[in-house]
């Protein structure tokens, strides 16, 4: 899974939001403190709606 605003693969500290778009945690609260928006799909979010993902087994 990569973030969908700086590519990189894996994501650090992968972080969710509402609509479901992956990004890095640094990435995303950045955008959404500019813009209180998904980057990708334009949705409405905010910070206290990023959910971390831990993905190990």
């Amino acid at each position: 899974l990569h973030c969908r605003i700086c590519h990189r693969d894996p994501c650090e500290d992968m972080t969710a939001t509402i609509c479901g778009h992956i990004f890095c945690k640094r990435c995303i609260t950045q955008a959404v403190v500019a813009k209180s928006e998904c980057p990708v799909c334009n949705s409405a979010t905010l910070l206290y709606c990023l959910f971390k993902l831990d993905l190990s087994v």
